[in-house]
């Protein structure tokens, strides 16, 4: 069986410091043009004066093993749009017909079209570094992060196993089964969209 990849995010580590968001425009730099992001670091404050707080939080697609976007992708009989057999959510630029459905989908707002900006302009979103994984390498976020904010593996794997105890998926009211989860920072506020 092929493995099955998640990402564990702790929200207590994460400083805001977008090392996440630039070592994937570094990663992509064909595929990213300017102004969008496939990783964006949210800053979410709650409470007010004198008890207020604030937590980063990391937000890119959360590979739904139930994706609206491969659900909505109109191409057929293969899906421009569509999971591969470890879970992960990609898209094909060669079948990828613009049509923008896959972007209304996503109950998160991760995926984006940029008809602006030649660059790239097919639908797209993070693909966990799809290809540095088929090479044995982490995604580019993991590795750059400075406050090793990410455990990332086969969801099998003792270390994600361990954090998953602690961690939720954002939002699991929308019944999308995300392959990303996060380790609250106390009671903070952090789940908003």
């Amino acid at each position: 069986m092929a493995k099955r990849y998640a990402m564990v995010i702790d929200l207590k580590r994460c400083v805001g410091c977008n090392a996440c968001t630039v070592a994937c425009k570094q990663e992509w730099p064909d595929k990213v043009p300017p102004g969008e992001f496939r990783s964006k670091v949210h800053e979410i404050e709650s409470g007010k004066y004198p008890s207020v707080s604030m937590v980063f939080r990391r937000t890119a697609c959360m590979h739904c093993a139930d994706a609206p976007c491969v659900k909505a992708c109109p191409v057929e009989p293969v899906k421009a749009s569509r999971k591969t057999p470890e879970g992960i959510t990609i898209v094909d630029e060669k079948l990828c017909i613009q049509c923008g459905a896959c972007v209304d989908a996503c109950p998160y707002k991760v995926r984006y079209m940029n008809t602006d900006n030649k660059v790239n302009d097919k639908a797209d979103s993070c693909n966990f570094c799809y290809p540095r994984l088929q090479r044995g390498e982490k995604p580019a976020c993991t590795i750059n992060c400075v406050g090793h904010v990410f455990t990332f593996g086969d969801i099998k794997d003792p270390e994600i196993q361990k954090k998953l105890k602690t961690a939720k998926p954002l939002k699991p009211e929308l019944k999308t089964k995300p392959s990303v989860y996060y380790i609250p920072f106390g009671n903070r506020k952090w789940d908003t969209l």
